[in-house]
């Protein structure tokens, strides 16, 4: 009774919680589960893997019954590995495909050196130091590690091997502009 009652509450609220998220967003989709005849049973396992009964099974059983992840087994590989694999991709891309009139392949290519090589030397260094140490070392890692680092160390790179910069290409801000051409339009001026 002591585990029963609570995790039929936390179903149940889940349960509710999914059922409104669904009808809100998902409405078109309900409507087509209405019609194949599997509209409750799809709202309970919703709710049945949101509460977390599954464990650490989760994006497993949802991978085979399909019920958060639209996608195949593939995109269940996430996390750290997914990030060392994007970084050896920049890196041979860069190698193979470089553009020499550009620089953009270079500093794709220090970039992904810096996720392989750099990132784990310093969480290793920094888990090799003593516990006394590392509270005083912890706001250099986080600075060190940073991507504001990891942009300006492939900036230094680039400039030192290659003789140039990558400029950034900034994005242009539409919304704010828009905002205020209809707010003067709204004000007559």
């Amino acid at each position: 009774m002591r585990v029963g009652l609570p995790a039929l509450v936390l179903l149940v609220m889940h349960g509710a919680v999914s059922t409104m998220r669904e009808m809100a967003l998902n409405e078109e989709r309900l409507e087509q589960r209405k019609k194949t005849g599997d509209y409750n049973s799809h709202l309970f396992w919703t709710a049945v893997s949101r509460a977390g009964f599954y464990g650490a099974f989760d994006p497993i059983v949802n991978a085979i019954y399909g019920l958060k992840y639209q996608r195949d087994f593939s995109s269940a590989a996430v996390g750290a590995g997914n990030c060392y694999l994007s970084a050896i991709e920049d890196v041979v891309n860069s190698v193979i495909h470089g553009n020499p009139n550009s620089k953009y392949d270079e500093y794709k290519m220090y970039q992904g050196l810096f996720d392989l090589l750099v990132n784990p030397a310093l969480t290793f260094g920094f888990a090799m130091t003593p516990n006394y140490m590392q509270k005083l070392l912890y706001p250099s890692l986080v600075l060190s590690t940073s991507s504001d680092a990891k942009k300006g160390l492939s900036q230094f790179m680039l400039e030192t091997f290659h003789g140039g910069r990558y400029v950034l290409r900034q994005q242009k801000n539409t919304r704010g502009r828009g905002r205020r051409q209809r707010r003067r339009d709204r004000d007559g001026r």
